[in-house]
């Protein structure tokens, strides 16, 4: 994880995860077991829903949870482990797809 300029909190790396319910829990930092977790960043290294980091005002809200800021799209919950219930799967590779329809 690294603590980009102003962000107030570590901002994990790819393949990493941080509780975002309070800034004490998102201090640590977790490795995950899956390729759910997308970290914080941006493909070009910037920091990914910047005022998710910069703005304690903004840290704990819905659009700033750690779900919708650290997980790919259909992984929620601790480490991202988990995926949206009847609408995606974890695949035989790991990866999380949308449910066959």
């Amino acid at each position: 994880s690294a603590f980009p300029g102003d962000t107030f909190a570590p901002v994990p790396l790819p393949d990493y995860w941080s509780d975002r319910t309070t800034l004490k829990l998102a201090r640590v930092v977790h490795r995950c077991a899956r390729t759910s977790c997308k970290g914080g960043f941006n493909e070009d290294g910037s920091v990914a829903n910047r005022g998710c980091w910069t703005s304690p005002l903004n840290f704990t809200t819905k659009q700033c949870s750690s779900d919708r800021t650290l997980c790919v799209t259909g992984a929620v919950g601790p480490l991202c482990g988990a995926v949206v219930k009847g609408e995606y799967i974890y695949s035989p590779e790991g990866t999380v797809d949308p449910c066959p329809s």
